[in-house]
C-alpha cells in the first residue's frame, strides 16, 4: 500500500496481544467499528481476519478446511498423542475459539503431523525471537466446536496450574498421551560424566503434582519403574514438579514403551534416546 508521498508503507507488526484484541473485538463489531477502534482500515482488517483463518459472519464458509469433530472423541492413539501435546505446550483461547500450538521451526515436522491428522490445510505462522534467535512457529485452529470440545477434556483457559491426567482416557491410550507431553513440554538430556569415561542420560516430564504421579504409577504399573521422589519446579508454580529418570535400563523400557509401532512422535527426541542408547551400546 502507498502511502501519500508515493512510497510503500512499513508492514504492520502487531505483538500476539494486539492480535488477539482484534479477534475478541469481531465477535461483537463490525469491520468498520474495529477499524475505527484500532487505527487501521477496514480493508487491512478484513485481510487479517482472513489470514488468521477467522470465518466470515453471517456465512459457513471457513478459509481452510478442519475436522471439526476430531476431538469429539478420543479413540485413536494420534488423537490421544495430540491431545498429550496440546496439554503440555498448547493453548486453547476458549473466547475466541482458537486453539494454538507453537513451537520451533525446526521441528515442523511434528506439526504437519498434526495438521495432517486434523485434516486441516491451514497456515502456519512464524516469528523470529530476537533473545534466542531461534525461529518459532504457530499452528492456529480457529473453531467453536474444536475449543468447546477440548473444553470437556480439560484443556481450559491458564490450564497449566490444573492440568492433571485425563480419567476418561481408555488404558491403551496412555503410551500415546505421555508421549504427546514428552514431545511438547519433556526432555531426554545425555553427558559425559565428570572423571569418568561414560554417559549418563535423563528422562523427564514437568508438570502439576497430580500429573507427575499419575504417570510415575503407570509407570511402576506397566514398566515396573520404581517410584522415585518428584523434583520440586520452582521455574512456575508452588505445584509443579518434575519427574526424573536416569537409570539406562528404565530409560530402555520407557522408549519401548514410548515408541514401539508409534505412529506419531516427534523424531528429534526418538533420535536423542538413540544416539545416546548407541553410545552406551544399550540392547534395544
Amino acid at each position: 500500500m502507498r502511502n501519500k508521498r508515493g512510497g510503500y508503507r512499513n508492514k504492520i507488526v502487531l505483538t500476539e496481544k494486539q492480535e488477539n484484541n482484534i479477534i475478541k473485538l469481531y465477535d461483537n463489531n463490525s469491520t468498520i467499528r474495529i477499524a475505527k477502534i484500532t487505527g487501521h482500515s477496514r480493508a487491512w482488517i478484513l485481510k487479517f481476519l482472513t489470514n488468521k483463518g477467522i470465518p466470515r459472519r453471517g456465512t459457513e464458509h471457513r478459509w481452510y478446511s478442519i475436522d471439526e469433530s476430531f476431538f469429539k472423541k478420543i479413540n485413536t492413539s494420534n488423537k490421544a498423542y495430540i491431545l498429550g501435546f496440546i496439554y503440555g505446550d498448547g493453548n486453547n483461547y476458549t473466547k475466541q475459539y482458537k486453539l494454538s500450538i507453537t513451537g520451533l521451526e525446526s521441528d515442523n515436522q511434528i506439526y504437519k503431523d498434526i495438521r495432517a491428522s486434523m485434516k486441516s490445510n491451514s497456515k502456519f505462522y512464524y516469528k523470529n525471537n530476537l533473545k534466542t534467535k531461534n525461529r518459532y512457529l504457530t499452528l492456529a485452529i480457529h473453531s467453536k466446536k474444536i475449543s468447546n470440545d477440548l473444553v470437556k477434556l480439560g484443556v481450559i483457559d491458564n490450564k497449566t496450574k490444573t492440568i492433571s491426567f485425563p480419567v476418561f482416557l481408555k488404558k491403551y491410550l496412555y503410551r500415546d498421551f505421555i508421549r504427546g507431553i514428552f514431545d511438547s513440554d519433556g526432555c531426554f538430556t545425555f553427558c559425559k560424566q565428570t572423571n569418568r569415561n561414560d554417559y549418563v542420560g535423563r528422562f523427564s516430564i514437568s508438570g502439576t503434582k497430580k500429573l507427575c504421579e499419575t504417570i510415575q504409577q503407570i509407570f511402576l504399573t506397566k514398566l515396573n519403574i520404581p517410584l522415585t521422589k518428584l523434583a520440586k519446579d520452582n521455574r512456575c508454580y508452588s505445584n509443579f514438579r518434575t519427574l526424573g529418570i536416569s537409570r539406562l535400563s528404565d530409560l530402555v523400557k520407557i522408549y519401548k514403551f514410548l515408541y514401539s509401532d508409534s505412529k506419531i512422535h516427534l523424531n528429534r527426541k526418538k533420535h536423542k534416546f538413540e544416539e545416546y542408547f548407541s553410545i552406551r551400546k544399550a540392547k534395544l
